[in-house]
């Protein structure tokens, strides 16, 4: 396989998008972020109208790889499932269909590890077991068509279900405050103090996207195909124990201490533990990462919530 640099990233004025493109930027990738929304938020970036072939196959042009991060996120799911279905089952073929036309060599699709039944004790890739709430579905249906739709089309197929995405956002735009890790740092920059709604005693895995953009990147260059990679940090917590991290971070960096409110309800969920049989050649130091994501957050937010 040729050599990728030219790299298109969907969902450009979203969360993961903007700071993975940035991150292939700097590693020398020419980067084109796509949107179909007119707030984009750098100057590698154009909109896109994913119901006007001829807008696609315009920014297509030249691309060697798709990384597909474009999608409706778990509160669109449930409020317009019928809407969003529609929508994300037509794009997801058109892209497939116009990437083989432009001749693209590879395609990357974000899913996410809410796709699993959350009943089961752990989880990999081989697990078959799967959730049947809205955004499950609607990811399932998205993944079925990245690897399997037109097999007649010469492109490498690689599916990253991704767990919880810790880190800065771009812009103060960005819709991602209510994130759990983004959520603790604004509530402490805003109230100096923590508010958790349960107990904290669900255990959950959580991924810098410092580390996500790393292992990214190493999917690009790899020879993968038709591949399904449960995208995770070697270190899962609960939710109190991030809570508590967090809040060390906090009060060593503003040099006070902060409060930490502990919900009454009880979430008596069997959150799995999900592991990956695939290794990365790449990303360590998995806590020191998140601590510089964290870091950076609540900087972030000291500038803008005043």
């Amino acid at each position: 396989m040729a050599l990728i640099k030219n790299i298109l990233i969907t969902g450009g004025s979203g969360y993961l998008a903007g700071r993975l493109g940035e991150y292939l930027s700097k590693n020398k990738f020419n980067v084109r972020l796509v949107s179909r929304k007119k707030n984009l938020l750098t100057k590698n970036s154009s909109k896109i109208n994913w119901n006007n072939n001829k807008s696609i196959k315009n920014n297509f042009k030249n691309i060697q790889c798709i990384v597909h991060a474009a999608g409706p996120n778990y509160r669109e799911c449930h409020k317009n499932y019928k809407t969003s279905k529609k929508f994300y089952d037509a794009t997801t073929k058109k892209i497939i269909k116009i990437a083989h036309e432009c001749k693209i060599n590879k395609i990357i699709f974000f899913s996410s590890t809410m796709v699993y039944d959350q009943k089961s004790n752990c989880i990999t890739e081989k697990s078959k077991k799967y959730s049947d709430s809205s955004y499950a579905k609607l990811n399932l249906i998205a993944e079925k068509h990245i690897l399997n739709h037109m097999p007649e089309a010469k492109i490498k197929r690689i599916v990253v279900r991704l767990s919880n995405a810790v880190g800065v956002p771009l812009h103060k735009k960005i819709d991602c405050w209510e994130l759990l890790c983004n959520e603790i740092c604004k509530t402490l920059i805003t109230k100096n103090k923590i508010v958790l709604k349960t107990n904290g005693q669900q255990k959950k895995n959580f991924i810098a996207i410092s580390e996500i953009s790393q292992k990214i990147m190493y999917l690009i260059k790899s020879n993968k195909n038709k591949l399904i990679i449960n995208l995770i940090s070697n270190k899962s917590f609960k939710v109190i124990e991030m809570a508590t991290f967090i809040k060390l971070i906090y009060e060593k960096k503003y040099k006070k201490k902060s409060g930490l409110e502990i919900g009454k309800d009880i979430d008596e969920k069997n959150y799995p533990e999900i592991k990956s049989i695939f290794k990365f050649q790449c990303a360590k130091n998995t806590r020191q990462q998140l601590k510089n994501e964290i870091t950076n957050t609540l900087i972030f937010c000291k500038k803008i919530f005043k």
